[in-house]
Parts: C-alpha cells; sequence; structure tokens
C-alpha cells in the first residue's frame, strides 16, 4: 500500500458496521455451500464425490467424469438470472 512492510505479527481487526456481529467466524451465517446457487445442492454433492477421489491417487481418472458433470451443472446455473459468476469461457 506503498509504504515498506514491517517485519515480525501484526494484527488486522474487523469491525461490524452494520448487521450482526460474527461470534466464531466472519462468515457466520453466510452460506457458503453451493446451496446458496440455484440447483447448486446437486453441484456440491457431485463435487463432494470428487473430492473424495482427489485423496485416493490409485483412482484418480475417476474424478474426471464427476468434474466435467459438475461443469454441466455450473453452466446450466449460469443460464439463471443473477448468476453471472458461473458463466463458463
Amino acid at each position: 500500500m506503498g509504504t515498506a512492510g514491517r517485519r515480525g505479527p501484526s494484527k488486522t481487526y474487523l469491525a461490524a458496521l452494520a448487521g450482526e456481529a460474527a461470534s466464531t467466524d466472519v462468515f457466520d451465517g453466510i452460506d457458503t455451500t453451493w446451496n446458496r446457487v440455484p440447483g447448486g445442492a446437486a453441484i456440491g454433492q457431485i463435487l463432494t464425490e470428487a473430492s473424495r477421489y482427489f485423496l485416493l491417487r490409485s483412482i484418480r481418472p475417476k474424478r474426471f467424469p464427476l468434474l466435467l458433470k459438475a461443469r454441466r451443472f455450473v453452466a446450466h446455473a449460469a443460464t439463471v438470472p443473477g448468476q453471472p459468476w458461473a458463466a463458463l469461457n
């Protein structure tokens, strides 16, 4: 930000300017799952299943069809008005 960095630990504070203050996490009360997206529950299930294959080296190829399936769901979500983040290029 235009100044030399400081060495060592430093603290950063967050202050609630509006609404209810978070009690345990800055994302308290915010849905960060795929459920917040129309049709997102299916995407979340597919990606949860695919994530298991990232941990198991012996069956890696099984995750690719799941990721392609999830991509199709995301592409469909992109057609829902108000979901511009989902546009695939």
